[in-house]
């Protein structure tokens, strides 16, 4: 069956794995940190941040099939609320470059990246210039040096050296 879900593992997420990723986030929402305070809400407990769920099963993915290719979109469905502590057993399915993960706890899907579309090769992203402002692309204010891009996918021009930033 061409649309057959493979398992790639499984993983946890404790109360101290979601305060450190609420330092690395900014995202420190008591629903996720604070037992007494989730417990007031209709979930009863603390949940796991969705995109650190999404992040721990790209991982697993990564680790089955190698890091030599870039995610170019994801678009996530979170729909069922994860608990800290729970066992998450992570699921995919890849047909050329797009590729679909799903997250089960307890028998029943909790998040779904419906679509991930990867790049064999940073050459396949492409370049986006910055913006121009005055006749200029670099910028520079106290001190930090900065470049304005356009809203859309890509990435940025690789740089040499001096002579490729004026």
């Amino acid at each position: 069956d061409e649309h057959r879900m493979n398992r790639l593992g499984s993983f946890a997420i404790t109360s101290e794995d979601s305060h450190v990723f609420a330092r690395a986030s900014g995202d420190y929402n008591p629903l996720h940190l604070d037992p007494l305070a989730a417990r007031r809400t209709r979930f009863g407990q603390t949940l796991i941040h969705g995109v650190h769920g999404t992040l721990k099963a790209i991982d697993l993915l990564l680790e089955k099939h190698g890091a030599s290719t870039e995610l170019l979109g994801i678009k996530v469905k979170y729909s069922r609320p994860a608990m800290q502590g729970q066992h998450f057993e992570v699921y995919c399915h890849t047909s050329g470059l797009k590729t679909r993960l799903e997250i089960f706890s307890g028998g029943r899907r909790c998040h779904m990246a419906t679509r991930m579309v990867w790049a064999r090769s940073a050459a396949e992203i492409p370049v986006v210039a910055p913006t121009e402002v005055g006749g200029r692309t670099l910028f520079e204010c106290q001190g930090f040096h900065y470049c304005i891009y356009p809203r859309r996918g890509g990435r940025w021009p690789e740089l040499d050296g001096p002579e490729d930033r004026a």
